[in-house]
């Protein structure tokens, strides 16, 4: 996970190199400032900065400083983690991929808390079954959920994730929402494996012969349970 979230920040700063500003990247420094403050002097005034600018109309304030929120909630167990749940939640809204992918990022880091804060927007990115790392990351997500009754809730998306094949499911490298689904709910059939089992029981007959293949071997374990 560290390594996508350095990879987007890399992203983030080609895009803005791409525009013609070869000038001093002042956005990535303003947010790398703040968040240097968080981590090394645990700055509050530098914390309470850094989720405004996260809200900010302005486009490459608040990608950086999105990114950096996302990289201190993963190195950091002691912050706020309310007002940055919060945040990455609204961020879930974001018109930007990136930033979308960056919010769950944060929200996994975060643990299932916020991710079942987050549940009614998450769940559109999985049932999407668009093949990129949004709805990839989203049904992750979901499978840290292992608690009734959130388990409940996120149990029958997963299940429907695995339905239809994405469109580039074939492709090497492409993100394998189903196969993401699937693991999230194996997850989520270690404390709950009634509840998984009979939500793909239900979508068996349904599926194509790979993943019929591989939801039965699941049920299986499932009902060694």
């Amino acid at each position: 996970m560290k390594a996508k979230l350095l990879f987007a920040l890399g992203s983030v700063f080609l895009a803005f190199f791409s525009t013609g500003c070869h000038f001093q990247n002042r956005y990535y420094d303003d947010a790398k400032a703040l968040a240097d403050k968080v981590s090394t002097l645990h700055d509050q005034q530098a914390w309470k900065e850094l989720l405004r600018e996260a809200n900010s109309s302005d486009f490459w304030t608040r990608d950086y400083a999105l990114a950096f929120l996302a990289q201190l909630v993963q190195d950091n167990e002691d912050l706020d983690r309310k007002s940055v749940t919060d945040q990455f939640v609204v961020s879930l809204d974001d018109p930007r991929a990136e930033n979308q992918d960056l919010a769950l990022t944060g929200l996994i880091a975060g643990g299932p808390d916020g991710v079942a804060k987050g549940f009614d927007k998450i769940k559109p990115f999985v049932l999407s079954r668009d093949d990129n790392s949004v709805s990839w990351d989203a049904a992750k997500a979901l499978g840290l959920l292992t608690a009734p009754p959130q388990a409940n809730a996120a149990a029958p998306v997963l299940a429907q994730a695995l339905l239809h094949k994405t469109p580039n499911e074939n492709v090497h490298d492409a993100p394998r929402l189903r196969d993401m689904a699937l693991e999230s709910l194996a997850n989520i059939g270690e404390k709950n494996p009634a509840l998984v089992r009979t939500e793909l029981e239900k979508i068996l007959p349904e599926l194509d012969a790979e993943y019929a293949k591989k939801t039965t071997a699941l049920i299986d374990q499932l009902k060694a349970k």
